[in-house]
């Protein structure tokens, strides 16, 4: 009877604590979410002292260029701009609450292209703040295409520039590349001699009049480019 009697006061004390947390997450994302709206408020009417409420004194904030602007950069740019656009405010879905730590993550399209923010809150005084403010450029989307096993081989090969060498291997139905010690990274075509990789460099093989594969350009996202002199026959 005693057994049963803890049972059943602990499956209470149990559900009564969830509810508490429950409670407590639903009222840090409504607090969150009322951050947002002050945010939208204090740009809306260049109110200095409401923006110095919303940062942390640690904040910042990168640009999906990579750019950083710290707290009184960012204060001053939204002083300063004559474009206020209200900013959208995450959802409950979009935040996780850490104690007094808290992250919103949101996937945001639009004409330009997409991206991936991240903003982290922290909690002092009683008061939720952005302690940092991150936005992820993602990569355009791109049309794949399916080559044969025997253009992907032509491919296939030593390259060099200044003593560095990357190898292109085929393995399956696709083509790897290794540059000197990174890890291997998996080639997408979009045509018959442009690929690319997960992280948006470009792979574009250079063939002579005579259809042999002679050089490879790679271009980074940030538009740097280098040109790679093939070296041997393909390797499987």
């Amino acid at each position: 009877m005693r057994y049963i009697l803890f049972l059943v006061a602990f499956g209470l004390t149990a559900s009564l604590s969830f509810a508490q947390d429950n409670a407590t997450t639903k009222k840090a994302k409504d607090d969150i979410q009322k951050l947002h709206n002050d945010w939208n408020e204090a740009r809306a009417k260049k109110d200095q002292d409401g923006l110095e409420k919303i940062f942390a004194k640690e904040y910042v904030f990168i640009h999906g260029n990579g750019n950083i602007d710290d707290r009184a950069t960012a204060i001053d740019d939204q002083l300063n701009t004559d474009s206020i656009q209200p900013l959208s405010v995450p959802n409950d879905d979009d935040i996780t609450v850490y104690g007094e730590t808290a992250v919103a993550k949101r996937l945001i399209h639009n004409p330009q292209g997409s991206s991936y923010n991240t903003i982290v809150y922290v909690k002092r005084s009683g008061r939720w703040q952005i302690a940092l403010h991150q936005t992820t450029v993602l990569q355009p989307e791109r049309k794949y295409k399916v080559l044969a096993a025997n253009e992907l081989q032509k491919y296939t090969g030593k390259y060099e520039i200044a003593g560095q060498f990357a190898v292109v291997s085929k393995e399956n139905d696709t083509l790897k590349v290794r540059i000197n010690r990174v890890p291997k990274r998996t080639l997408l075509a979009t045509s018959d001699n442009l690929f690319y990789d997960k992280v948006g460099t470009e792979y574009k093989f250079v063939k002579n009049v005579t259809g042999v594969v002679t050089q490879l350009i790679l271009t980074l996202d940030n538009g740097q480019e280098t040109t790679w002199k093939k070296l041997q026959k393909p390797v499987n």
